[in-house]
């Protein structure tokens, strides 16, 4: 008998087929195959929550005894999260799924030999449906019978035989930081639990998912709405948290759904905050004070860029990146607490909101955007430098 170790676990992530092609019709749930999650499928995790949670009837008739009669099962729920160290690459297909959609004809760019763009929007329909002229389709290109599909199955190897959760939704991500470390985690709600062997020994991160001391890399950027991205200022706090909560309604049964959930969906609008924190406070950090208090509508953007300290991205001459670009912010509850002699610090935390006019940051779209049309009007935006070539909502 062996006894599992945490040393020896794994964790891989694959999403669910949306391309018809020749296969069967895409439904949902899918059910995992054995070698579906293969090579550079593994996440760079550190620790993780889920759990299938099982309910039994509530059997109230009273029989003469202390104790209940064995009743049926009532409910079959998955959830839970998975987190670790942010790695440049790894994460993206879970980035894409709690974001929900990457332009099918124009993401990725080709930057360099190996290197790649991807440009990630929110599609504030997570549900498989098909595809709309809105999300940018080639004509005669794509197949009645294709989905957009952002789940995926999450699966884990703990050494004895592997755990593997299908067609889990993120409901949340949430990325933060500080000087000693960043971190990346993802809220999960699943479909089904499934135990054997699905492929873990040839599980294998991809290039780049090393985890990274890159905090000193990192640049904050805010500024006016008003001023464009002209008029956006450097930032240094020491610690900052960013997050995507989806609100999927996660626990609709029916008599058809069985034990099971329904697919989520929607239960609330999509919420995004925001929060900066700094050791000093200073005359440089008033105007961040005053914005909120004015209720002046801001913009802002987090660049997680590589370096000539970090290794290229092959030999194409470009690092690794995650950016993100908000274009319409407020700052609200700023905290400047006096609590005795030693320097007071400042926290700031903001709401993230749907542009009510054009992005700031199409303006120009070379720059930010490697010039990939935008098909939503989304709250966040990611923009993502790595080495996978294919488009993560159209791979199979």
């Amino acid at each position: 008998m062996v006894d599992a170790l945490g040393i020896l676990s794994k964790a891989a992530f694959k999403k669910d087929r949306g391309l018809y092609g020749a296969g069967p019709a895409i439904t949902y749930p899918q059910i995992p195959g054995a070698s579906d999650m293969a090579a550079t499928h593994m996440i760079p995790f550190s620790s993780e929550t889920m759990t299938a949670a099982y309910d039994y009837l509530d059997d109230p008739r009273l029989i003469g005894a202390g104790a209940q009669l064995p009743a049926d099962r009532v409910s079959d729920k998955v959830s839970g999260g998975v987190e670790g160290p942010l790695a440049y690459q790894g994460w993206e297909r879970l980035l894409m799924c709690a974001l929900g959609h990457e332009n099918p004809d124009a993401s990725p760019v080709t930057l360099g030999t190996g290197a790649y763009a991807h440009l990630f929007e929110c599609d504030y329909d997570l549900q498989d449906r098909p595809w709309l002229s809105g999300d940018d389709r080639v004509a005669g290109g794509w197949s009645a019978n294709d989905r957009k599909v952002c789940r995926g199955q999450i699966g884990f190897r703990k050494q004895v035989t592997d755990f593997v959760f299908g067609s889990s939704m993120v409901n949340k991500m949430t990325l933060s930081g500080n000087p000693k470390e960043m971190k990346i985690a993802f809220d999960l709600i699943g479909y089904d639990f499934y135990l054997s062997g699905y492929n873990s020994a040839n599980w294998t991160l991809p290039a780049g998912s090393q985890a990274l001391a890159i905090y000193p890399q990192v640049v904050f950027m805010i500024g006016t709405r008003a001023g464009g991205t002209a008029g956006l200022l450097p930032y240094g706090p020491s610690s900052y948290e960013i997050s995507v909560d989806n609100n999927l309604k996660g626990d609709d049964q029916t008599n058809a759904s069985g034990t099971h959930i329904l697919q989520p969906t929607r239960g609330g609008m999509q919420v995004f905050t925001f929060k900066l924190t700094f050791p000093r406070y200073n005359s440089g950090l008033t105007s961040l004070l005053g914005w909120a208090d004015d209720n002046t509508e801001l913009a802002g953007s987090i660049a997680i860029g590589g370096t000539s300290a970090a290794p290229q991205i092959g030999t194409s001459g470009f690092y690794h990146a995650w950016n993100f670009f908000m274009s319409s912010i407020r700052a609200k509850n700023p905290q400047v607490p006096i609590t005795g002699p030693a320097p007071l610090t400042v926290t700031v935390e903001f709401e993230v909101f749907r542009p009510s006019g054009s992005d700031i940051f199409n303006a120009v779209p070379a720059t930010y955007y490697h010039s990939i049309p935008l098909k939503k009007d989304s709250a966040l935006i990611a923009c993502v430098h790595n080495a996978f070539a294919t488009n993560y909502l159209l791979e199979v």
